[in-house]
């Protein structure tokens, strides 16, 4: 269901932003419904099958990807300052783009049966989580501009420290 009024709201954002052409398209816009109706029909016939949760955790990503990008643009570019929290929601955009990536290597991981093949592979989703929890902390909090292709703010979260050569 959070999926779904996402998608509304960042479908008519995108409306309000089509002065900018097709730049503004957030390509998770199309990603939304595939994942979410098929993770939802998954998660009610087999509650407890991974891939059909993977699936509906993987629409929800793309949903607020989506919502993110459109929100962002229309505070920053279409007409600035007319929406609260633009930066923040700038930054949510930036780095939930990496999350489905990963989320499609377990997918191939858990299939067909929602789990690992053998054992010995039970340690590759746990290295696999440390290695994207890694990257998306480095990513929300790097200094430096945020780009989404028509908006390049700074970093609100951006740590200057971490911006030291010496580290």
């Amino acid at each position: 269901a959070l999926s779904t009024v996402l998608l509304v709201l960042a479908v008519v954002l995108l409306v309000l932003n089509r002065d900018l052409g097709s730049k503004v398209l957030s390509l998770h816009l199309l990603l939304v419904p595939g994942f979410a109706v098929v993770g939802l029909v998954l998660a009610v016939r087999r509650p407890g099958h991974a891939i059909g949760w993977l699936f509906v955790g993987m629409g929800l990503v793309a949903a607020v990807h989506a919502f993110a990008v459109e929100y962002a643009i229309r505070a920053l570019v279409t007409a600035p300052g007319s929406l609260p929290a633009a930066p923040w929601l700038a930054w949510l955009a930036y780095w939930t783009f990496l999350l489905n990536l990963p989320a499609l290597a377990l997918l191939l991981l858990l299939f067909p049966d929602g789990r690992v093949p053998s054992p010995r592979w039970r340690v590759v989703p746990w290295l696999l989580g440390v290695a994207v929890a890694g990257v998306t902390a480095w990513t929300m909090l790097q200094p430096g501009p945020i780009s989404l292709d028509v908006v390049r703010i700074a970093n609100p979260a951006g740590v200057a420290v971490l911006d030291d050569p010496a580290l």
